[in-house]
């Protein structure tokens, strides 16, 4: 018997626009219990089995955590989508992919979607040390968004993702305006704090303070580096069901776990232009059979010319 996905048909319109102006919305109570829970059981199983198309199964140094990480080609290539099933749902429930097509102004692929169980780390804990440090995602030819389902209570204690509403504006104005200084950051290397949040308020020049239309949003983020635990006051806490959508370009991270743990299900749903550029697997037919080849051709002779 085919468990059933959603709760209530959301409105769109409504969603797309807090995306743009706030950069998230929280859907509460939208997928169902039995999916929560079948969802649940499929990462827990794909952590004991670890298949051949599981990319990661470690969530950084946390005891205990595990980080599901599955590219929709290995996927494919294996063909393995019978240990997916759950989470290929979500992806392609015809209101969810409306939504993000809406979303994106373009029809959506899947760059990835994660298994993320993360339990508390005594030792990281002396420090305060959060899951993720309050960071934006930059990609070029890329938008994405991303859907996170909660798969248990997830309060401020257990880790909770905070994000900063309309600081994804900001993130993708300094891109337009500041393109080389954000860029000598990023040619440093791949440290993993070039897309920190503290690196992106050093291209906050004068000129920026004085033109940027929305200043306040600048003087929330000074603040928050000078103070982190005013950026608890935007952890998104959520309960089983919940799904918070929302632009990858804007600061978020979640906070530390000092009790439970933080159980998530995460799909990165990306606009067609990186679908043509990165994902040759989800592209359209003829761009698939004709664009593909030249690819290849083309990196051949760079080869032989290198």
């Amino acid at each position: 018997m085919m468990t059933q996905l959603l709760n209530y048909q959301f409105d769109t319109d409504r969603v797309v626009e807090h995306l743009d102006t706030r950069g998230m919305f929280l859907l509460r109570n939208l997928v169902s219990k039995e999916l929560v829970e079948s969802l649940k059981l499929e990462g827990q199983n794909l952590y004991r089995k670890s298949p051949k198309f599981v990319k990661d199964t470690r969530a950084g140094d946390l005891a205990g955590s595990y980080r599901i990480n599955i590219v929709p080609s290995r996927v494919q290539k294996y063909d393995e989508y019978n240990q997916i099933s759950s989470i290929k749902r979500v992806i392609d429930h015809p209101r969810v992919r409306g939504l993000v097509d809406t979303a994106l102004r373009s029809k959506s692929g899947v760059s990835n979607y994660i298994y993320d169980y993360s339990t508390i780390d005594a030792e990281k804990e002396k420090f305060g040390a959060d899951l993720f440090p309050l960071h934006y995602d930059w990609h070029e030819h890329r938008r994405c968004i991303k859907f996170y389902i909660y798969l248990n209570d997830i309060g401020v204690e257990q880790g909770a993702i905070r994000y900063i509403p309309y600081s994804h504006k900001l993130v993708r104005y300094l891109w337009r305006n500041e393109t080389s200084e954000l860029q000598q950051i990023w040619d440093r290397g791949k440290e993993h704090d070039i897309n920190s949040l503290e690196n992106l308020l050093t291209t906050v020049s004068a000129n920026v303070e004085t033109n940027y239309p929305n200043s306040e949003t600048i003087k929330l983020l000074q603040s928050i580096t000078n103070d982190k635990e005013k950026s608890y006051d935007f952890a998104i806490t959520g309960n089983p069901g919940d799904v918070l959508v929302f632009d990858e370009n804007g600061i978020h991270g979640g906070g530390p776990i000092i009790n439970g743990h933080r159980y998530i299900c995460r799909i990165h749903f990306v606009n067609r232009k990186f679908v043509n550029r990165r994902l040759p697997d989800q592209q359209s037919g003829i761009i698939r059979h004709l664009v593909s080849p030249l690819r290849l051709r083309i990196q051949s002779l760079l080869n032989l010319v290198l």
